[in-house]
């Protein structure tokens, strides 16, 4: 599973930070839009990817330094791994970072690892997965290297049809 989170940060990396969209890696493209999220699919190494992301409506502080900020969710069918969420922070860590993901009032922790956060437990993912579809918006909340604490705000309106449709496949 590891080789997959290294194999999606780096097509995650090219797709959205060496290619700035609309342009794309050769073999990904979007499938479907949800008002605040995307659908797309990738064919190829390291394999047939289907995800789902969504860009922050508000970055706080808007001065920070960074590259642009992503939220996925993530399917490898063939692999059997569904809904496998990850954050692209657009920045460099501070050392043993934590990020939070709230919604409402739950809160979930993501371990960070090159600049992007992970759940560590499957059934927090799904926990997490399902608040989503029943909130708003969520924010990401986590520190810079030099420790400037970032807030991200993204809308969650479509994220339901979003998952929906990744379940549907690529």
């Amino acid at each position: 599973m590891r080789n997959y989170l290294k194999a999606l940060a780096a097509l995650i990396a090219f797709v959205f930070v060496v290619a700035p969209p609309p342009v794309a890696a050769q073999g990904t493209k979007v499938v479907d839009t949800f008002t605040a999220w995307t659908k797309y699919s990738h064919t190829g190494d390291p394999g047939d990817i289907c995800f789902i992301t969504s860009q922050p409506r508000e970055t706080k502080p808007a001065d920070v330094e960074r590259d642009r900020a992503y939220f996925y969710v993530s399917s490898w069918a063939k692999d059997g791994i569904r809904n496998q969420v990850s954050v692209l922070l657009g920045y460099e860590l501070e050392d043993q970072a934590e990020i939070t993901v709230q919604i409402g009032s739950r809160a979930f922790k993501l371990y960070a690892k090159d600049g992007k956060g992970f759940v560590g437990d499957a059934t927090d993912e799904l926990q997490l997965i399902d608040a989503m579809k029943r909130g708003s918006f969520m924010t990401v909340t986590a520190r810079t290297k030099d420790g400037t604490e970032t807030i991200d705000t993204y809308s969650l309106i479509g994220v339901t049809a979003a998952v929906n449709a990744l379940a549907n496949g690529c």
